[in-house]
């Protein structure tokens, strides 16, 4: 056996200890799933804020004809505001087989 050098021993201490704060979470609580409605509530009666929703309309176009701001594909994408009023972001999302295309307006 290695032993391991002291800054590594006091973590491996802290992450095995039961109150440690480096435990694994779960992506979703026992009670809900990426499935579930966003009404849903936790067992602690809790209930989480749906998750936003980014709308991408698929294209034909190829990835190089997306790279012009004006291309008549882009007026088919619906503009997408995130953030708040004074560092709002606003983009578009368009996918197709080549992969996800993003426009940041």
């Amino acid at each position: 056996m290695i032993p391991l050098p002291a800054p590594l021993l006091a973590f491996a201490a802290l992450a095995a200890a039961p109150s440690s704060p480096l435990r694994p979470v779960p992506a979703f609580p026992s009670s809900s799933s990426p499935s579930s409605s966003p009404s849903s509530s936790s067992s602690s009666g809790i209930s989480a804020p749906a998750p936003p929703d980014y709308p991408a309309a698929h294209t034909d176009a190829s990835p190089a004809a997306l790279l012009d701001p004006a291309a008549p594909e882009w007026s088919g994408a619906e503009t997408i505001a995130w953030g708040p009023a004074p560092y709002e972001t606003r983009f578009r999302a368009l996918w197709s087989a080549a992969g996800l295309h993003l426009r940041f307006d």
